[in-house]
């Protein structure tokens, strides 16, 4: 069972039996992250077992999976992806005892900042200015809430300091700014790899773009995430304040 070195316990978390059930309390999450005494975000309660971020990578995988990847159903299923992985990415960096109109600000900032940033990137890359500009758009800011929104708790909306902090900082960096950069290079890193199939000529539904790099942004969130819980300075996992009993 998954317990902090503070006072508070989180026996909701992880049952690791043969069955491997774990049980979920909703209002007991809740309690448990308004409380002051070591203020745990969602991200942090199930920092170990990525249960975290396996379940937003259901979420964004799993409704391509029932109805298909194809350009139909990216137009209709992404907006509400990326507005749920928005406000999914700044609860789990974001305590509630720490959410202000400060780190609000920050986050939304960040997040549109970054949205033009990937919007002109993409571009930049290939994909049309104006025909089927909204799915860029969407993708943009798909990737931006998984990207941004993470390091805004380090830099503010200012996303280029957060690129020169990880280069300069990346080993010394705490555990949550560690796994924002992990995470951010993951998406980047797998939207990229993704796009490898748009060209092909497979005459393929899900090569229509944006749907592999949809797919590859969700892919590497995941990814990234996996690798912040295997590249990690040791220092750090012991500050973390989790630990197994």
């Amino acid at each position: 069972i998954l317990t902090t070195t503070t006072s508070t316990r989180i026996p909701f978390l992880l049952v690791f039996k043969s069955d491997f059930t774990f049980p979920i309390h909703i209002k007991t999450l809740f309690m448990t992250l308004s409380q002051k005494p070591g203020r745990l975000t969602i991200m942090q309660t199930s920092s170990r077992s990525l249960l975290f971020p396996a379940a937003l990578l259901v979420f964004g995988l799993l409704p391509y999976y029932v109805l298909g990847l194809n350009i139909d159903t990216v137009s209709w299923i992404l907006l509400p992806q990326v507005v749920v992985a928005a406000v999914t990415q700044f609860l789990a960096y974001n305590s509630l005892a720490d959410i202000s109109q400060e780190t609000v600000g920050n986050a939304v900032g960040g997040w549109l900042v970054a949205t033009v940033l990937w919007h002109t990137v993409l571009v930049l890359f290939g994909a049309a200015l104006v025909q089927d500009g909204a799915f860029t758009f969407g993708l943009s800011s798909l990737a931006a809430a998984l990207t941004a929104i993470p390091t805004s708790r380090l830099t503010g909306y200012k996303v280029f300091t957060a690129v020169d902090t990880w280069y300069q900082k990346a080993p010394s960096l705490s555990s949550p700014d560690h796994r924002a950069m992990c995470q951010s290079i993951g998406v980047m890193g797998c939207m990229y790899a993704s796009a490898v199939v748009l060209p092909l000529d497979w005459d393929r539904s899900w090569q229509v773009w944006p749907c592999p790099c949809v797919v590859g942004a969700w892919i590497g969130y995941f990814l990234g995430n996996m690798a912040d819980r295997i590249w990690r300075p040791s220092d750090h996992r012991s500050s973390q304040n989790l630990k197994f009993a």
